[in-house]
């Protein structure tokens, strides 16, 4: 009898466990908010590589710190308030410190009462886990390479004055990490350690600038020597790389100026009193632009031999007394006394009264005159007048990058009007200017990048064009060797490089039989180019990158070698490079060099290892997994990884060895999610578009799936989404309101297809993609066709306004932020940047070229408002009146075109908001709302007030106040 017990047991076991695994619970919103994970921009390992730490916590509340050895189990967490934030170590790995912010209620409390709030900073012993606290900190930093010592530099306190000219100094507490001895330096503004953490440079900026000044202590014998003491500011300390020399800048107030005036200061060969200080202002300086001086903007900073000091010059307006000058360079008040000397003094001091009385007076007249508040708009301005009043700062913060060679006093301005752009080479021997001057009308209306290229010798001074019109949409700038003699860059489909010496240029692609034009590109952008990943360490080789293979290239392009053996026969390639050692300077070949490798024909992804000397990348695995994070640390021959899928979120690995061979996991991300029914996995499918291209989708299957059973779909469109096919939907709440992970655990099938454009045809290319896939999807039986809807936002939530248009396929669409009238969003602007939308129609995502007058048919035929009578899909749209990338008023006109037709449409705005949902409150609404939607449409759940009445602007607040008190009960 018992037999028979135990062998019904073992039948109804299985069933048993299938059964709970059904009855796990899906997400709701109110899960989301508690949701647990970790911070992926907070993980830090220590330079040892024996510490990992991160942040860890719920989307909504207070989160926790987790430092955890990574050779066994033993880790210790600290609660760290509302904001994450991530773990430095000390240079021998002995201590960790990090700041603790205020609780989520204390910060939504001062919400209200407008209290500052203040961090705290935590020092954590390891590994004896002792905690040292220190209140009201601003910023800390370990003293670099010196294990000894940590900065801790405290925030004003609460009176303190705000106004802009107030001195910014506060207490800086040098805290002996061993001995746990503290030394306090008052009122210091600015610090920084040198490399080797043997110097600490500290700025003074005390009430009445008493004692300001630039101060450097010798951090092993606590010797304080003041470098310089004055009755002025200073500010942006910069060491060089070495950590022997730094430069900083001292302003001043002189009569003759407006503003402060600035003076560039280095400081090397530093010894105490004995080290060496170099000055300039510029303004005794013969050569130096006479309307121009230092710029209090720009950071300086040392050449690498020492020799001359780089530094931003800008405008230095002078006071109206001061500028009215004659050709010698007297004012005017000097020569005005010179032709009076002949009169008499009455005369002489009657004149000198009834000019000041005219100017004083000119000036006042000047200021009580009103003024109309208007902008004009000429069809001349390189840059739109909406364009330059979103880069207002930027413009009056730019500075022109100038030289000082302290040998022979000679100042450069190397940056002008023109040539704006100046790029550093290494070494400092050229620098490498970028002039589009001539293009930046035409590129700014049709999107076509041009500039002219000059490369500067710096040691002679010598200017000479390289390029003219050089082309750079989808290619790039200049890619500098490490010598400093080189560089790489992609013209017509191929790759060069130039010799900077000589100037001459080699073509290092043409004896590749492959193409180094980006095939997946179908931007309206002349042969984009393909990867450029940049040159070796020692400069003899460029390493460039086909649409799969990755090549060496020897700089005169007379040899290369494939490190990657025909991946393209497998459609495999290298997707990026890991950057392993902090010193490296380009790729060193010498050294075991790491990549990510992505097979674009499966979407499994893995690591591949160039060894030390070799030629050959070697996979080390590639699987069904996303990877990335790769990283060595920095004094320990330790590795850590990220990798994760469809049902696994992101997890960090660690191993020592070179291979990445028996990892060990060290995190638990998500550990909520075995509670809830979760996705099924993923299936690629294969399918070919009207225009008759192979392409493919993803399709994530729901939690519940059951082979043989349909469900209901959303299709998510934007571009191309197939290489994301396995990665981790974290649940939240996003700015767009859809979440993968949340709809699927939700019984939803999602469904991604991929997108490829023909010019002049964004709006047909799309139907003609995604009607296919959503048919090769319902073939596989998991999608159900009579229950799909379909979802974008931004380019996406365009594609979707049109798509219904077009087929009746879909049952339900929701459309944020769409373009839906191409012809007159081909004239708006685009506000977050000022420009206007014709470059990026013409150019970039909008793939329509040229203007509609020349193009109309192009135009008409791929805007959803021309086609808005066949519309027979309900439609939720989601356009916020603050939108700066695309126009409140294409949501408008697209609601009420299909409003006046009497079709089901509702259109939700969030007041102030702008392209995506920034708030939190309304970000967490859109999403329910969403979801309420297709639930509705594809569920048969019961239709949402606002959906099926709407709301009338006399109870909206009734209405908002009761969800959100519903949606607080339930959390």
């Amino acid at each position: 009898m018992n037999r028979i017990k135990y062998a019904l047991l073992l039948l109804i076991l299985p069933f048993t466990s299938e059964v709970l695994a059904q009855q796990k619970p899906a997400l709701s919103w109110k899960d989301v908010s508690k949701w647990n994970f970790i911070r992926s921009n907070t993980y830090s390992l220590s330079p040892n590589g024996q510490w990992l730490s991160w942040a860890k916590g719920p989307t909504e509340g207070d989160l926790q710190t987790v430092i955890r050895k990574v050779s066994d189990t033993s880790n210790f967490s600290y609660p760290i308030g509302a904001t994450a934030s991530g773990v430095v170590y000390s240079k021998d790995s002995r201590y960790a410190a990090f700041k603790v912010s205020a609780k989520d209620a204390e910060v939504k409390a001062v919400k209200k009462t407008m209290k500052p709030l203040y961090d705290q900073l935590v020092v954590v012993s390891l590994p004896a886990n002792q905690k040292t606290t220190f209140e009201k900190v601003k910023t800390f930093s370990f003293s670099a390479d010196n294990p000894e010592w940590l900065a801790i530099h405290f925030t004003a306190v609460e009176n303190a004055s705000k106004d802009k000219d107030a001195p910014k100094g506060t207490d800086l507490l040098l805290y002996q990490l061993n001995t746990k001895k503290s030394f306090n330096l008052g009122n210091v503004s600015e610090y920084s350690f040198n490399k080797a953490g043997t110097v600490l440079a500290y700025i003074i900026d005390a009430s009445g600038q008493n004692g300001n000044g630039i101060f450097i202590r010798d951090m092993k014998t606590g010797l304080i020597t003041a470098i310089e003491n004055d009755k002025a500011n200073y500010k942006s300390i910069n060491w060089n790389e070495n950590g022997d020399a730094f430069a900083l800048l001292r302003s001043n107030k002189n009569e003759k100026y407006k503003e402060a005036v600035f003076t560039v200061i280095g400081i090397n060969k530093i010894a105490g009193e004995l080290s060496n200080k170099i000055t300039f202002s510029g303004l005794t300086v013969k050569n130096f632009p006479n309307t121009m001086g230092v710029s209090g903007n720009g950071t300086p900073y040392w050449s690498e031999d020492q020799t001359t000091l780089f530094f931003g010059i800008s405008t230095q307006e002078k006071k109206a007394d001061s500028t009215d000058k004659d050709k010698s360079g007297n004012n005017v008040a000097k020569t005005v006394a010179a032709n009076k000397a002949r009169t008499d003094s009455a005369g002489k001091s009657k004149a000198d009264s009834t000019v000041k009385s005219k100017a004083d007076n000119k000036s006042l007249a000047k200021a009580d005159i009103e003024k109309p508040d208007m902008i004009i708009w000429n069809w001349q301005d390189k840059r739109l007048q909406s364009a330059q009043q979103t880069q207002e700062t930027r413009d009056k913060n730019y500075s022109y990058l100038s030289a000082y060679r302290i040998a022979d006093q000679k100042f450069s301005q190397l940056a002008d009007s023109a040539l704006k752009t100046i790029v550093m080479g290494p070494k400092n021997l050229y620098a490498i200017g970028y002039d589009d001057s001539k293009y930046e009308l035409m590129g700014n209306l049709d999107g076509q990048g041009y500039t002219d290229i000059y490369v500067t010798d710096l040691k002679t001074g010598t200017k000479k064009r390289v390029f003219e019109k050089f082309y750079t949409e989808g290619r790039g700038m200049l890619s500098m060797a490490p010598n400093g003699k080189w560089a790489s860059f992609s013209k017509d489909g191929a790759f060069y490089s130039i010799n900077l010496e000589t100037g001459k240029q080699y073509n290092l692609t043409q004896n590749i039989k492959a193409s180094f034009v980006d095939e997946m590109d179908d931007h309206n952008v002349l042969k984009p180019s393909t990867s450029n990943f940049g040159w070796s360490a020692d400069s003899k080789y460029a390493l460039i990158k086909d649409n799969y293979d990755l090549w060496r290239i020897s700089a005169d392009g007379k040899t290369a070698v494939s490190l990657t053996d025909n991946w393209k026969s497998k459609k495999q390639e290298v997707q990026g490079k890991s950057f392993n050692y902090p010193k490296e300077k380009g790729t060193d070949l010498s050294k075991d060099q790491y990549f990510i490798i992505f097979n674009s024909q499966n979407k499994k992804a893995g690591i591949g290892l160039l060894e030390a000397g070799k030629t050959s990348i070697k996979p080390l695995f590639i699987d069904d997994h996303l990877y990335g994070g790769l990283s060595k640390a920095t004094d320990g021959n330790v590795f850590i990884y990220m990798k994760q899928n469809n049902e696994e979120s992101s997890e960090v690995y660690a191993t020592t060895s070179a291979n990445l061979a028996s990892a060990k996991q060290l995190t638990k991300n998500t550990p909520d999610q075995e509670k809830y029914a979760w996705s099924k996995g993923v299936k690629l499918i294969n399918y070919v578009s009207a225009n008759g291209d192979s392409l493919q989708a993803v399709l994530y299957l729901p939690a519940n799936y059951q082979e043989g059973k349909s469900y209901p779909t959303i299709t998510y469109i934007y571009e191309r989404l197939t290489d994301q096919m396995n990665s981790y939907a974290m649940p939240g709440f996003p700015g767009g309101g859809f979440n993968r992970a949340m709809y699927t655990s939700n019984g939803y099938a999602v469904l991604m297809p991929d997108i490829k454009y023909k010019l002049n045809d964004p709006g047909m290319s799309s139907v003609a993609c995604v009607v296919p896939a959503v048919k090769a999807a319902i073939a596989t039986g998991i999608v159900d066709e009579k229950k799909v809807a379909i979802h974008g936002h931004s380019w996406g939530g365009y594609q979707t306004s049109f798509l219904i248009t077009q087929t009746n396929i879909f049952k339900a669409a929701a459309a944020g932020a769409p373009l839906t009238n191409m012809i007159s969003m081909y004239s708006l602007i685009y506000w977050n940047s000022g420009g206007t939308n014709q470059a990026i129609f013409e150019a970039s995502q909008g793939r329509l070229t040229p203007g509609y007058w020349d193009n109309w048919d192009a135009f008409t035929r791929n805007s959803p408002i021309y086609h808005i009578k066949k519309v027979q899909t309900p439609l939720l749209l989601l356009h916020n009146d603050k939108d700066g990338a695309v126009d409140y008023t294409q949501g408008i006109e697209y609601y009420n075109g299909l409003r006046r037709l009497n079709k089901p449409v509702v259109m939700i705005t969030y007041r102030g908001e702008n392209h995506g949902i920034a708030k939190l409150p309304n970000r967490k609404d859109y999403a329910v709302r969403m979801m309420e939607y297709f639930d509705y449409m594809l569920k048969d759940k019961a239709a949402p007030e606002w959906w099926a009445r709407g709301i009338n602007r006399s109870d909206m607040e009734k209405h908002l106040e009761t969800r959100a008190f519903e949606n607080a009960e339930e959390q």
